[in-house]
This record gives structure tokens, sequence and C-alpha cells, in this order.
């Protein structure tokens, strides 16, 4: 990786800690050991999400899926009703950034770790061993509850949300089919599971805390399915090689 990605993605470390020193000020947290803990965290987890993101794609794709993890918690508020807007923002987010149960956010970097460090088949395996295991142990069956009573009566557009998740895995499974499926299978574990709790409290979002980190990976994995521009070869470049003796 070249040093200019490397410096961004130091940056969005930066930014991942401050961002959660001012929601630890402002909205509260579990206590000084979990400020500390969603600190290190904080600094600590746009790399790994870079690191995961590498090994689908290169270059500033790391990257965008580091700024990612930053900027999605808080994404997140314009796209709620004020009514619920409320909820997410005391009841929710400091455990998207860790400061409220950080093991419940640590425990998502085992899923971008595999993802960054597991063989390919067997990431893949996993993933689609962890859906079927979600879909045994939860089914869907609350599903629609999360859909229609939440997402389409607390948020503007509950097309953009579906279309978002479908358009990240569709990027991630083309680009990289093994990675797909497993990033896929984990997080459509996390999200059965979090079907079952609450949602009106913002017990829903909590849960999904975990899977913030491989969120990231995904949602960021659109960026996959831009064609790349072509590279532009200058008429002068050609010019000086025709000279080179």
């Amino acid at each position: 990786m070249r040093f200019a990605p490397r410096l961004a993605i130091g940056v969005c470390c930066c930014a991942a800690a401050i961002e959660t020193a001012v929601v630890a000020k402002q909205i509260g947290s579990g206590g000084a050991a979990d400020v500390a803990a969603a600190l290190v965290l904080a600094a600590f987890t746009p790399f790994a999400v870079a690191v995961a993101a590498r090994r689908i794609r290169d270059g500033w794709f790391p990257v965008f899926a580091a700024a990612m993890y930053v900027g999605l918690p808080l994404l997140a508020l314009p796209y709620f009703f004020a009514d619920y807007r409320h909820t997410y923002v005391h009841q929710a987010l400091p455990w998207l950034v860790g400061l409220e149960r950080p093991a419940v956010l640590a425990s998502g970097l085992a899923i971008v770790a595999g993802t960054a460090l597991a063989p390919r088949f067997l990431f893949a395996v996993s993933g689609l061993g962890a859906f079927i295991a979600a879909l045994a142990v939860w089914g869907t069956s609350h599903v629609d509850d999360v859909r229609l009573g939440g997402l389409h009566e607390t948020g503007w557009s509950l097309g953009v949300v579906e279309w978002l998740v479908l358009a990240g895995a569709l990027g991630v499974i083309l680009a990289s089919p093994r990675i797909g499926i497993g990033l896929t299978g984990w997080l459509a574990l996390l999200f059965l599971r979090a079907t079952h709790e609450p949602y009106a409290t913002g017990a829903f979002w909590r849960q999904l805390a975990a899977a913030a980190p491989a969120a990231a990976v995904l949602t960021s994995s659109i960026w996959l399915l831009v064609p790349p521009l072509p590279r532009l070869r200058l008429p002068h470049r050609d010019l000086l090689a025709r000279l080179r003796p």
C-alpha cells in the first residue's frame, strides 16, 4: 500500500477516537473503564477494517472502508425521524462506538479478522454455517417486525436501507466470492439475532454493535460496483518513450 492511503487510514483512526470522545462527553458512557476501552477500539478498529478491505481490493478502497466505519453511526442520524432519533442517539449510539459494553463491539473484530486472515474457503464455509445456524435458532419471523414496524415507521425510506445492504453484498461477492459469502453470512447471523430485541427501545441497534466493523466493509463494497475509470495516456509520455535510446 502506498504512503497516501496509509496516511489516510491513520487519519481515520484519529477521527474515530475524536468521535468517540465527543460522544462520551455529549451523551455519556458506561464509566471510565468503558471510555478507555472505547478509545483503544476507536484507534484500532478502522485499521482492522482497512486490512480486511485490502484483501478484497487494494488501493483506496481500504481507506473508504475505514472512513465508512467512522461515519456510519453518524450517517444514520439524518435517516431517522426526530421522534426516534433521540432514542437512537441516547440508547444505541454509545454502544455502536464502544462506550457501553465495549466487549460487544470488540467481538465484531473477530469477523474482520477472519476476513483479513482466514483461508478464503474456510471463511466462506464458516459464514455459510453461521447463516444456516441463525436460520435454525432465530429464524426470520421477526424480520418484518424490524422492516415494517421499525425502519418503515422511524426512517424516511425503507428501500434505501435494503438496497444499500443488497448492493454492498453484491459488490463484495462479485469482487471476492468466498470472502463475500463469509462476510455476508456472519452479518446475517448478527442481524437475525438482533431482530429478537425490541426495536422501540434501541435494543435492536445495540445488538448490531458487534456487526459495525464488518458492516463498514460490506456497505463500502458498493464502491466495487462502479466500473474503474480508464487510465489516460498522455501524448507527451509516448513521445518521450520513443526518444529514449
